[in-house]
């Protein structure tokens, strides 16, 4: 099976959801599956750089950062205009390549983030896999893109079993 991954996390090195997205995908790889893993945010470990390259292999597994670069600007208008990029990115290689994948995985997935996917998946026909896990607490803000998110993660809840045709919860 051809799985087209979509998460944002740190990888080559990270934090826990790293190693979590590391190790599934290696032992997919071992059950004879092919794994893409496809980031759509730059690494926040920008300072120390320890993620260098923006596409490749580790240990086995493709991986490609779709904005084109592992660094995050510190910026707030081009890490928008970066996720943009990757939206346009990972909307055209689904398109392009929906032939290739036989099934999509999204890693904590938000209906903010990874709505157009829902929606592609939806049309071109490929089963969507979403692992729900280490959802963030709500916190009370009054600041626009918390507010924007809350208010998405209670919309998603309801339209999930529409787009998703399996779901994963892990706590």
């Amino acid at each position: 099976m051809r799985i087209a991954w979509f998460a944002n996390i740190d990888f080559q090195e990270g934090n826990a959801a790293n190693s979590r997205i590391r190790v599934l995908a290696e032992g997919l790889k071992k059950n004879g599956n092919q794994v893409f893993l496809f980031l759509l945010s730059a690494t926040v470990f920008n300072t120390n750089q320890i993620n260098k390259k923006n596409k490749g292999f580790f240990h086995g597994i493709y991986f490609n950062y779709l904005s084109g670069s592992v660094l995050r600007s510190p910026y707030r208008i081009f890490r928008f205009l970066s996720y943009v990029k990757s939206i346009i990115c990972s909307s055209y290689l689904l398109i392009k390549k929906r032939k290739h994948f036989d099934v999509i995985f999204i890693y904590s997935p938000r209906l903010l983030f990874f709505g157009h996917i829902y929606i592609l998946a939806k049309v071109l026909k490929i089963p969507l896999i979403l692992e729900k896990t280490e959802l963030e607490h709500l916190i009370q803000t009054n600041k626009f893109v918390p507010i924007l998110i809350r208010a998405t993660d209670y919309i998603d809840a309801y339209i999930i079993n529409y787009f998703c045709s399996h779901l994963i919860v892990i706590s």
